[in-house]
């Protein structure tokens, strides 16, 4: 069994005129603006290598390689090695953005990678460790658009305004939703410049989104990759099948797409979700369609209400043992909250399971 790890020992000393970039390349290259480049590389259309970017973080700033604790630990592995692989090394990194904001429950983050033959890669964040990023997350269910979709969308329009050629845009976990979004809501001229979008393991839509004009003209060239596993890029609505690709495990780490098998020319696909993946994810359909939007929007406010009451403001600080006396007090609100008896207990085994850890 192999994953992305051995891909890009088998395959980081080919150049891409040799063997073009697949989808394991492009999930590569979607993580690479995972940490806080902002020191690193340029926001605006000057660009850098990889190779003096991952110097610069490294050697000058003496970045931190902590993400979080739900991040895949590979993800600052391989993004100190990409300098010595000749297929990644020399591609160039842009536009780097990032928005946070705690009133207007907000966290974006994009970054321009240009690939040697001339294409342009729009990369998109996923969610990090933050409880603002996770709570916008969550709204993505009850509201037509929330405040990174925004953001997504202007940081397309921006990049295909100051770079020519073909585009590609892609991004894992909420990146994937905001790579899709960004891609159906742009005009019809950018969109012809479009070769391909891709969702590796990203959130779905509110069924409504799927008859606009603007994603019925890209459709045909998205790409919505999940685990046979998943159980995070199942959530809500696609609007076309998933591609499913093998997973050596099942739970939260099949989020992680290190964790995902690979070939020499892409990852393994296989036909279907296992069926606990997809008896999970008709669970939580029902468990989303019982609830009014009203419903939902309460819940969410309860849910950050209570873990915001422990003092935390990242899941790591949820993880954080020295946090446990808050949080078992925190749970005592739950009771006395009016919200709806379904919406309690999942704070309640939510909690429970944060504590666990």
């Amino acid at each position: 069994m192999a994953g992305i790890r051995e891909y890009i020992d088998w395959r980081g000393d080919i150049r891409w005129d040799v063997s073009p970039f697949n989808e394991v390349d492009y999930y590569v290259i979607s993580k690479i603006g995972s940490p806080d480049l902002s020191k690193a590389v340029p926001e605006d259309a000057t660009s850098v290598s990889v190779k003096e970017c991952v110097h610069t973080y490294f050697e000058k700033l003496r970045g931190s390689t902590n993400l979080g604790v739900l991040a895949s630990k590979d993800i600052m592995k391989v993004f100190r090695i990409l300098p010595l692989k000749e297929r990644y090394s020399d591609l160039g990194l842009s536009g780097f953005q990032s928005v946070f904001s705690e009133s207007a429950v907000e966290q974006f983050s994009a970054l321009t990678v240009l690939l040697p033959d001339g294409t342009c890669f729009i990369s998109f964040r996923g969610t990090d460790d933050t409880l603002v990023a996770w709570k916008e997350d969550l709204k993505m269910g009850v509201h037509d658009v929330v405040p990174a979709q925004e953001d997504a969308r202007a940081y397309l329009e921006w990049a295909a305004s100051v770079y020519d050629g073909p585009l590609l845009v892609g991004g894992h976990s909420k990146g994937g939703n905001l790579a899709v979004y960004a891609a159906a809501t742009v005009s019809p001229e950018i969109q012809g410049r479009i070769r391909s979008v891709y969702s590796f393991d990203g959130p779905g839509f509110r069924s409504d989104f799927f008859a606009t004009e603007g994603y019925l003209r890209i459709e045909g060239r998205i790409h919505e990759i999940v685990p046979e596993t998943a159980i995070v890029g199942t959530l809500l609505l696609k609007g076309k099948p998933y591609e499913v690709v093998k997973c050596r495990y099942s739970g939260i780490p099949s989020h992680d797409g290190y964790k995902w098998e690979t070939t020499p020319l892409g990852f393994l696909h296989v036909p279907s979700l296992t069926d606990t993946s997809i008896a999970l994810d008709e669970a939580m359909d029902k468990l989303f369609f019982e609830m009014s939007p009203d419903e939902i929007s309460s819940f969410i406010e309860e849910l950050f209400s209570v873990l915001s009451d422990s003092g935390a403001k990242t899941i790591t600080d949820l993880a954080d043992r020295t946090l446990l006396g808050n949080l078992l007090l925190t749970r005592k609100l739950i009771k006395g909250r009016q919200i709806r008896e379904l919406g309690s207990r999942i704070i309640e085994n939510t909690v429970r399971c944060l504590i666990r850890k």
